[in-house]
């Protein structure tokens, strides 16, 4: 459910960046993923090791150039662009002109997406701890490489060898026969084979080790491109043996994350690299001079004010006051004009409502008129169906009073 949740609020805020980006002329895009976490071997294949990260694009048409973005450091980006956004929204609602429009549009500090040098992870490969506890060394064996959805991204070989600090581990048979003492062992990771093209850059491993201080180590970086990478890692790791210990190894295992970049993430990595430097030096070399002209300005100032120290002062004094006068007079002009503005604004307001309420009556009293004469032509009808009713009632009644007449004189 958090899933699905977390998942519908970063889709909303995506669109919602997407789209100032395409109005403020940005190349950024972004893309919501579902990553599962590898060193959670219980939870691999459920929904509680998932979860929801972004893919960030410098070049939206640029889909092999991307880094992934938690969700805190998404939010964060998130709000960064939407106070810009904001802030343009309201350079328009208030008519500033265009240029400041422009400078926002040219403001990159929110949109800026810093590829990172850790690259992207091709995959994991596992290696599960229960040749530890049957004491079985590992060697050169070739373990498939898979990434989040499950894709099969390649091999990569490794080795496992074991030895007991102080004893022969032929004379052991299982990891609980070494409780107490200490175990050796040597880790290898010689090299990968078939990695992606998309990925094959700048590859290396990184991996936490099995023990209480949970140990990061990390292999070279082959500086190349290439699907079969030669690492040639070799380290050499000791574990005090416990009942704790003996009792994770059998459900538990170790993974090891290949990491890659494009060919393109490599070169636009190289272009923000050169970028970055070329703007400090140019921030640089701006202060030096910004510095240097002051420093200028303030010897110059001085030395006005050594050769003519009463003048001087009194000369700024009356400059500074004419230009306050100046300043004063300016804001009372346009306060006036805005008073004056303001009172035409209010007469044309009111004559067009005196117009309008001329306009209405003439239609009331229209409307009067109409009535009046749908009255009086009603009153005419209504009398003269009461009149037609009165003579028909007469003429019954006549002819009754002539059938009996007839009818007396012939009894």
């Amino acid at each position: 459910r958090d899933l699905e949740e977390r998942l519908t609020e970063t889709i909303v805020k995506i669109n919602e960046l997407n789209e100032i980006s395409r109005v403020m002329n940005k190349s950024n895009a972004f893309d919501p993923i579902i990553q599962k976490d590898a060193t959670d071997i219980k939870n691999i294949k459920s929904i509680a090791s998932s979860r929801v990260c972004i893919k960030a694009y410098p070049e939206a048409e640029k889909v092999d150039v991307f880094r992934i973005l938690e969700y805190d450091e998404f939010d964060e980006k998130y709000y960064q662009i939407r106070e810009l956004w904001e802030n343009y929204q309201y350079d328009m609602d208030v008519g500033e002109g265009e240029q400041n429009q422009e400078e926002l549009k040219e403001e990159n500090s929110a949109f800026d997406i810093v590829l990172s040098d850790q690259g992207t992870i091709i995959g994991h490969s596992y290696i599960y701890l229960d040749s530890l506890g049957n004491l079985l060394s590992m060697e050169d064996e070739y373990l498939p490489i898979i990434n989040e959805r499950g894709d099969l991204q390649g091999d990569l070989k490794c080795s496992l060898i074991l030895s007991v600090i102080g004893a022969d581990i032929d004379d052991f048979l299982k990891i609980e026969d070494l409780i107490g003492k200490v175990l050796k062992i040597q880790f290898k990771i010689s090299s990968a084979r078939g990695l992606p093209e998309k990925l094959n850059c700048n590859t290396f491993c990184k991996y936490t080790w099995v023990d209480d201080a949970k140990t990061k180590c990390e292999t070279k970086t082959v500086e190349r491109r290439t699907a079969n990478p030669d690492f040639g890692y070799s380290k050499s790791h000791e574990l005090s043996i416990t009942e704790v210990f003996c009792k994770s190894v059998w459900a538990n295992a170790m993974p090891v994350a290949i990491y890659g970049s494009s060919k393109l993430a490599v070169q636009n990595k190289k272009k923000q690299t050169k970028s970055i430097g070329a703007t400090a030096t140019a921030d640089q070399t701006q202060k030096d001079e910004d510095k240097a002209t002051i420093k200028a300005n303030d010897s110059s100032t001085e030395t006005k004010k050594a050769e003519t120290p009463g003048k001087s002062d009194g000369k700024q004094a009356n400059n500074a006051m004419e230009r306050l006068e100046t300043t004063m007079d300016d804001i009372e002009k346009e306060y006036q004009e805005k008073l004056e503005k303001l009172r035409k604004d209010h007469e044309e307001n009111l004559k067009e409502v005196d117009q309008e309420s001329e306009r209405i009556q003439k239609e009331l009293d229209s409307q009067k008129q109409i009535n009046q004469t749908i009255q009086a032509v009603g009153a005419k009808v209504v009398g003269k169906d009461a009149n037609g009713t009165a003579g028909g009632a007469n003429n019954a009644n006549g002819a009754n009073g002539k059938k009996k007449s007839k009818a007396c004189l012939i009894f």
